[in-house]
């Protein structure tokens, strides 16, 4: 998962972000508060640590800014702010968590990992779907009595699709839970990772969680090679109808002259024989 770190000291947004991605999660850093808006605005995260004592604009401000254009995305605040009217002030203005410095990393994850569940409307921190079992919080996989071996990123690609199953997530959508600004995103790569959990998870169950919507590289190609083929065959058809039309109507046309000019010889030829008279 994507997550917004707005943190302006550099130890502590370096051990957050350090810890996060050990975790597994994709962690885009800024260090203030119009930073951390234009950053909001622009990328869909799926939670955000916010510092409260921010350079250019102070983190409630943010927070209140966020919550008035109607975002929904958790807010776990992170500060030295730790007087009770203090806590009182970052839940009233939207937060959905606050968690005071100095804190321990594996209490930080706790918290997010709650917080993500809440916002998928789980209780339970297993993510089931049929016979798959994933714990977001061990980083494991099993499949029946199977366990199932995944790299970081695999593993967020199959939870990715487990928040929703059955929804079709396009490409630039995965890529954005998955790749953090500063990664490079080669462009099959989301479909290098679907093929590689097909085999290790299975077809049927991949195929099903993604809604038909991440099909193979190869059987992509081929759907799109038929595509193509079929809208050409439709249009060399439609040309074809068209000029057969132009040239039935064309012929039609000069085999009517043909059959006037004839017809007409014909009657001068009876009126010569009937009149001969006339001829003189």
């Amino acid at each position: 998962m994507r997550l917004l770190l707005v943190e302006d000291d550099g130890m502590v947004g370096e051990s957050v972000r350090t810890g996060l991605r050990r975790e597994g999660f994709t962690v885009d850093w800024v260090k203030d508060g119009v930073a951390a808006e234009l950053a909001a605005a622009n990328d869909d995260y799926a939670l955000i640590l916010l510092d409260l004592g921010l350079p250019r604009k102070d983190g409630i401000e943010v927070l209140k800014a966020l919550r008035r254009k109607g975002g929904h995305v958790p807010i776990l605040i992170l500060t030295a702010r730790d007087a009770v009217p203090d806590r009182v002030l970052g839940l009233n203005s939207g937060a959905d968590d606050y968690l005071v410095k100095p804190f321990d990393l594996h209490e930080l994850f706790a918290r997010v990992h709650a917080l993500l569940r809440r916002q998928a409307g789980r209780a339970d921190p297993l993510v089931t779907f049929a016979d798959v079992v994933l714990n977001p919080i061990a980083h494991q996989v099993t499949r029946g009595d199977r366990d199932i071996d995944l790299s970081a990123t695999e593993f967020a690609l199959l939870e990715a699709l487990l928040e929703r199953p059955g929804a079709i997530l396009s490409r630039s959508q995965l890529e954005q839970r998955l790749y953090g600004w500063n990664e490079e995103v080669e462009s099959n790569s989301v479909e290098a990772h679907v093929s590689r959990l097909r085999k290790k998870i299975g077809a049927d169950l991949i195929g099903t969680v993604a809604g038909g919507g991440l099909p193979h590289g190869e059987a992509r190609m081929i759907s799109i090679r038929r595509t193509l083929l079929v809208s050409l065959l439709i249009g060399v058809l439609i040309v074809g109808v068209a000029l057969s039309a132009g040239v039935y109507f064309f012929a039609r046309e000069e085999i009517g002259e043909v059959f006037d000019y004839h017809l007409k010889q014909l009657a001068l030829s009876l009126r010569d024989h009937a009149f001969p008279e006339a001829q003189s």
